[in-house]
């Protein structure tokens, strides 16, 4: 049978019929190290059971030649034996056979499980078990497995349940601690969300918001909208240590915790010198109505600014969003607070300021662009500068088209500002580029470089446009020849050395990829999985050896890197249909 010989070849690379699913896949180590209390590593206890010395003897081998795992492999030849080693050893896992004489592998699982419930049984059977493995799976076993797959099979099921033994084992331990954990490390996780509302455009369903505002211990309710205000301190005492500064900050938010007790509230820390409340009523409160909850909120702003000057001595400004902000506007609003901390009236010491959601009259001035658009617009083009980065096409010509098309009615400074960063990350991008030299002498970027000459806005555009699809196709012109270049590499090295190791481990270290992403990229790009271009190398090799050679057959079978004679006599037979010496005499 193929598995029986699994001892004699050890080269994963070497089998065939492989799934997409690797099992190389499983086989990290760092997943499986696992360590008790006193820093030791687990060991594992596995059983194999069959009446077929050689099946017993080639997993044996096969199974202890495992290096990544402390592995301690028992072997059974019967039921019998199976159920005196179960008697006395708890096995994690258990390779048996079905059809064996007396008890049978669906049997010999019944007391394995009956007495350790947690052993994971795997069964091994032939082409005929079918209806056997299938009531073995409905039975509790864990897997099966064809005795013709061979090695990579077994490994592969072998490491996956090792996986799952070992996320069991340390499961309630990692969770306890994780809770710990997150509860010591909600006021962090709260302040990140929020900033994360503040600095970027998030946009979430109600639903999906309620179960993160729940997982962060977060009251707010997940449609209402919220009022938003902040707090500055305006000046810190001469010769303030950093803890000291950290406790004032956090004794203000004491403080305005206890002057707020009504409605929702989320208080938080947010730099330096800096607080944030995200404010909702409550219907059952008395100052439920909006209106009148926005008036207490001002009241209890002058309250706090109070107490913070008469018991902590200290200067601080507040300011105040005068209307309800939706879940989904508190970045740009968030923003107008925090400009308003900068510019204006907000520069002044012990400031309190309610600031009305529309914007003041004099903020827009004709075609110019006003100060929360400018906020809006140079966050945008930090965006469109990811999507350049990112290489997502499509997101930047989208964004790009948005920006241009609102610019084109404003003032001729806007629109050069938006020329000018444009081109200089898209020309930034060519200059970093590792063929800037042949990207700078292409047309598109001749054409952005000359772009004042340009009359029109829509021209403008149309030179920034051009230079940046041809970055974006030159980029994915060059990985494909990179990738080429990378598979053709590989294939050469397998070629000139059929005979050595060609493990994934050892051919990921030639390309410098990680092995599992190796198997994944190699077949994206040819269609076949490694192991099933080696083993056609390694056949064609053969038929030329066997062809042109008077090599005997384990001398054939060394030189091709399989080494097993009976493994390799296998393997030629399923590629050629005939054994090696019916193809020499053929010839």
């Amino acid at each position: 049978m193929f598995i029986g010989d699994c001892r004699l070849n050890m080269d994963p690379q070497a089998g065939c019929g492989l799934r997409e699913e690797r099992w190389e896949d499983y086989a990290s180590p760092s997943s499986f190290h696992l360590l008790s209390k006193k820093g030791r590593r687990i060991m594992h206890r596995l059983l194999v059971v069959d009446d077929e010395p050689i099946i017993v003897e080639g997993l044996y081998e096969l199974f202890r030649d495992i290096i990544d795992l402390d592995l301690e492999v028992h072997r059974a030849y019967s039921s019998t034996q199976a159920l005196e080693l179960v008697a006395r050893i708890k096995f994690d896992l258990v390779f048996t056979d079905i059809r064996m004489p007396g008890m049978d592998g669906l049997d010999l699982h019944k007391h394995i499980v009956s007495r350790w419930p947690g052993t994971r049984v795997v069964f091994l059977t032939g082409y005929n078990d079918f209806q056997f493995a299938q009531q073995a799976i409905r039975s509790g076993g864990y897997d099966f497995i064809i005795k013709t797959e061979g090695e990579e099979k077994i490994l592969e099921v072998f490491y996956r349940a090792i996986q799952e033994i070992a996320c069991q084992w340390d499961e309630e331990r990692l969770k306890d601690a994780a809770r710990r954990q997150i509860q010591q490390a909600i006021p962090l996780l709260q302040k990140e969300y929020v900033l994360a509302l503040m600095e970027e455009d998030i946009v979430e369903q109600a639903d999906a918001r309620a179960k993160r505002l729940e997982e962060l211990n977060i009251s707010l309710d997940s449609e209402q909208s919220l009022l938003l205000m902040t707090c500055r301190v305006d000046r810190w005492y001469e010769d303030m240590t950093h803890a000291d500064k950290t406790l004032l900050l956090y004794a203000i938010q004491n403080i305005s915790d206890e002057l707020l007790q009504y409605g929702r509230k989320l208080s938080l820390v947010c730099s330096s010198k800096s607080l944030m409340w995200m404010l909702q009523p409550k219907e059952q409160d008395n100052r439920g109505g909006e209106e009148e909850f926005l008036n207490y909120v001002k009241e209890i702003m002058v309250e706090i600014h109070d107490v913070c000057k008469n018991l902590l001595r200290l200067p601080v400004s507040l300011f105040l969003s005068g209307g309800y902000t939706s879940w989904n506007d508190i970045g740009r609003q968030c923003g107008n607070l925090l400009r308003r901390e900068q510019n204006g009236i907000g520069q002044n010491e012990e400031v309190l300021l309610i600031i009305e959601s529309k914007p003041d009259a004099n903020e827009n001035r004709g075609n110019q662009m006003n100060e929360e658009g400018y906020y809006v617009y140079t966050r945008k083009l930090k965006q469109l500068e990811a999507f350049l980065e990112t290489g997502q096409k499509l997101f930047f010509l989208e964004l790009f088209h948005t920006l241009s098309t609102s610019l084109q009615p404003l003032w001729e400074f806007a629109r050069q500002h938006f020329f000018h960063s444009v081109s200089a990350m898209l020309l930034d991008h060519v200059n970093c580029s590792a063929n800037s030299a042949d990207l700078l002498s292409m047309k598109a970027v001749s054409a952005v470089l000359n772009a004042e000459n340009e009359r029109s806005w829509e021209e403008k555009c149309s030179t920034l446009i051009q230079l940046a699809q041809f970055i974006f196709d030159y980029r994915v012109k060059d990985q494909t020849i990179k990738s080429i270049e990378m598979i053709d590499q590989l294939k050469q090295y397998i070629g000139n050395h059929l005979k050595e190791d060609l493990s994934l481990t050892k051919l990921s270290s030639i390309v410098y990829l990680n092995a599992s992403y190796l198997s994944r990229f190699f077949k994206q790009m040819t269609g076949v999985n490694v192991s099933e271009f080696i083993l056609e190398l390694r056949m064609e090799k053969a038929m030329e050896l066997i062809k042109e050679t008077d090599l005997k057959i384990q001398e054939v079978a060394d030189e091709v890197g399989i080494g097993s004679s009976a493994y390799f006599i296998r393997l030629f037979k399923n590629r050629t249909m005939m054994t090696p010496m019916e193809y020499r005499e053929s010839i």
